[in-house]
């Protein structure tokens, strides 16, 4: 369900009267092709399972898809079917086009919804869907809405490990935020994601079943219809940046060699 139109109560524009020029301040773009090859997996070992892996895209428009129905996650099942994965989109909502991602078009994209407000509703999405693996990616409406933006992933935390308290077997992918095409709040978005780095990775030195995704120089910001959104092109760059980390494991949960 929509609560309210997605990037209502922007901050008011950086008031600089020069302000940095969107030209070479947009971020360089990597397609990511060499990171799937890099996650490329051998055929399946006869005999082996290889029951589909329960997949929740969380998040908010950019999960659900804004622009682009369906979003990332239509290029990234087709990704994961071609490397000899399967998996089942879970969550409440359902949107996509039914010729790229047939009955799979469960997800949990809620647009203009910021972290803390996935936060309240988690537990019980995680304990209807039951996925084995969380695709997070949230936090451009606590920007976009200027919502004590300091404490973005101190917040992020904070659902992680509620995720984690429901599905303690289970592994989240937690992305950085793609670009906002206005420089002030992308000069927030970069500070997020600094900040998000760090924290993954201390998370997994205390070997946490979390691993980072990186979207943000995935995306371009003439990928970005509306400034925020990313257009086509853009969701299947992010979907191989998915890709690249989640074979890996669904390699492990289906039981396949290393």
């Amino acid at each position: 369900m929509v609560k309210r139109s997605p990037f209502a109560a922007q901050p008011t524009p950086d008031p600089d009267p020069n302000p940095a020029p969107r030209q070479g301040t947009q971020p360089a773009v990597d397609s990511g092709e060499e990171l799937i090859q890099d996650a490329a997996i051998a055929p399946p070992i006869p005999g082996r399972s290889r029951a589909a892996v329960r997949v929740m895209p969380l998040g908010d428009s950019l999960t659900e898809g804004d622009w682009v129905p369906g979003g990332y996650r239509m290029a990234l099942k087709s990704l994961l079917e071609k490397a000899g994965h399967g998996i089942t989109y879970v969550g409440s909502q359902r949107n996509g086009p039914v010729a790229e991602l047939g009955g799979d078009r469960a997800h949990e994209g809620h647009s203009g919804w910021r972290i803390d407000e996935l936060r309240t509703e988690v537990r019980r999405w995680l304990g209807r869907a039951e996925p084995e693996v969380v695709l997070l990616l949230a936090g451009t409406n606590d920007i976009a809405q200027d919502y004590a933006v300091d404490r973005m992933v101190r917040r992020l935390a904070t659902l992680v490990n509620e995720i984690g308290r429901v599905r303690p077997t289970g592994t989240v992918l937690v992305a950085t935020l793609p670009p906002i095409a206005e420089a002030r709040l992308d000069r927030w978005v970069r500070a997020y994601n600094e900040e998000l780095r760090d924290w993954v990775a201390q998370e997994m030195g205390a070997g946490r079943a979390i691993a980072l995704v990186e979207l943000y120089d995935a995306v371009a910001w003439e990928d970005l219809p509306d400034g925020f959104h990313p257009n086509r092109r853009a969701h299947d760059r992010m979907a191989e940046r998915w890709a690249a980390v989640l074979v890996p494991i669904l390699k492990a949960r289906q039981g396949m060699n290393p």
